[in-house]
């Protein structure tokens, strides 16, 4: 299973929930959309992902695999860097 940048998100999610269906036997991942003050509750994007077992068996072994491989470290400071950049403390004195 890969991803391939770019990747441009529908959202970012805000609510995770999992549940199972068993007449189904399916299992559901439901997402809803993280708001900001300012918006409505009710115009939150949602979206529910339906899977096999089997899918949600291979998408925890993907998961573990790319967490386990974590962030590049920073040589000069030792903290993970982010993908679209770090602010080192030892180059400017302070984290943003």
């Amino acid at each position: 299973m890969r991803i391939h940048p770019p990747v441009d998100p529908l959202f970012r999610a805000g609510e995770i929930g999992l549940g199972y269906d068993r007449e189904r036997d399916r299992v559901v991942i439901f997402t809803k959309e993280l708001l900001t003050e300012e918006q409505e509750a009710e115009s939150a994007a949602q979206v529910r992902f339906w899977t096999t077992r089997t899918q949600m068996r291979r998408l925890a072994r993907w998961g573990q695999e790319v967490s386990s491989r974590g962030r590049p470290i920073c040589p000069q400071c030792g903290q993970p860097m982010e993908p679209e950049g770090h602010f080192c403390p030892k180059k400017n004195g302070h984290l943003h």
